[in-house]
């Protein structure tokens, strides 16, 4: 390697550490990132190493809950100053709640950039992957698809009104919608009864194909 092409490796190893200074959460960002990218990455790439459905079903729920609890207590309470839960009240039904510090402590605008940005790609990028499972008719993997959807709308949903309570200048808030346990046990419910309906429905063909 001659010294002008040592000079421009060294040039440009230090604008990226540079860049990389400027993030002051960089770690976070990464792990926020990764998690997400690893699920679908597995979800697509693993069916190459291993011919086994219940391997690559495990290790993508895994990543999923992986990037669901990072995101959730980690990554926005970090990287945008806001945390919500789920907080079950006296009559037995679920409300988030929400907190968030001010937006002169969370003052770097890549790593907000990159949280919402990863918040809003991902239901989309798990919608394309539903879409290609029913085109493809490999219905038995619309169930991981299912779950990740829900685990990643839910994130959406609660942070997006936690953006919204804090706009309003409250330290924290119970929403005025379904809370993000209660909407994932009734998107389940529903995908219950659809699995119920469709075995009723091919037992009837059966029987009715009896002779």
């Amino acid at each position: 390697m001659s010294s002008v092409e040592r000079e421009l490796s060294n040039g440009s190893n230090s604008a990226i550490q540079a860049e990389i200074q400027k993030l002051p959460h960089f770690g976070v960002l990464v792990a926020t990132v990764a998690f997400r990218i690893s699920a679908i990455a597995s979800f697509l790439l693993l069916g190459l190493f291993t011919s086994s459905f219940v391997v690559q079903t495990v290790v993508t729920l895994l990543l999923l809950a992986l990037d669901f609890w990072t995101v959730k207590n980690i990554s926005g309470r970090i990287l945008v100053g806001l945390r919500w839960w789920n907080q079950v009240q006296p009559d037995g039904s679920n409300a988030l709640l929400f907190e968030f510090r001010p937006e002169t402590d969370v003052s770097n605008s890549v790593e907000r950039n990159v949280f919402w940005w990863s918040l809003y790609l991902a239901p989309i990028c798990w919608t394309l992957l539903g879409l290609i499972c029913i085109l493809k008719f490999e219905l038995n993997w619309l169930f991981v698809v299912f779950i990740a959807f829900v685990l990643q709308t839910t994130q959406l949903s609660a942070y997006w009104q936690c953006a919204r309570v804090a706009s309003k200048g409250k330290s924290w808030s119970t929403a005025d919608s379904l809370g993000a346990v209660t909407y994932m046990s009734r998107q389940f419910e529903r995908l219950g009864a659809v699995f119920k309906r469709s075995s009723e429905t091919n037992q009837e063909s059966n029987r009715g194909g009896e002779p």
